[in-house]
């Protein structure tokens, strides 16, 4: 029991410090670090950011944004988030040296619906992420509907593939 309330805590505290460093502008919030490359294909997005371990960081493209916060990676690393589609909710999120894909805390990843998603479907929708070793898409736990930021957000604990699922069959 106390270590699920410490674990909740933390995404508690966690999904704070996103809200406390969301901006507007998603652009902006991409200041936290350096960004070492931002790159747009003819549909998709990708950026990367190398990340102090102590200091945190967010990285962003497209509809996605990815917050660490500080404390959660074991290391000094390069973060990288692709949006492959630009009209899809999905992104492939990136860690280099690999052997940092476990945090201490969990990162916050927020999909940006507005103008893809009616609100019926945002509603019963969620953030799940490729298990590539039984090639089976898994809900991530936590994963909340923000309706009035016409947005997901889903706690991370590794990087992998993410997806937005929900409101009808094979969506």
């Amino acid at each position: 029991m106390h270590r699920r309330t410490a674990r909740s805590s933390l995404l508690a505290l966690a999904t704070l410090a996103t809200l406390l460093t969301f901006s507007k502008d998603p652009a902006a919030a991409a200041t936290v670090g350096d960004v070492v490359n931002a790159a747009y294909g003819a549909a998709g997005v990708t950026s990367s950011v190398h990340v102090n371990a102590l200091a945190g960081g967010t990285v962003s493209a497209g509809r996605m944004t990815v917050v660490i916060p500080p404390g959660a990676l074991y290391g000094n690393a390069t973060v990288t988030l692709t949006q492959p589609d630009t009209a899809q909710l999905v992104t492939e999120l990136h860690i280099s040296p690999e052997s940092l894909n476990h945090f201490a805390l969990p990162v916050i990843l927020t999909m940006r619906t507005a103008g893809l998603l009616s609100l019926d479907v945002l509603q019963s929708s969620r953030i799940e992420w490729f298990n590539p070793a039984t090639s089976q898409w898994v809900p991530v736990p936590g994963s909340l509907v923000n309706v009035a930021g016409l947005s997901l957000q889903a706690p991370l604990w590794h990087f992998s593939t993410y997806r937005a699922t929900g409101g009808k069959a094979g969506w």
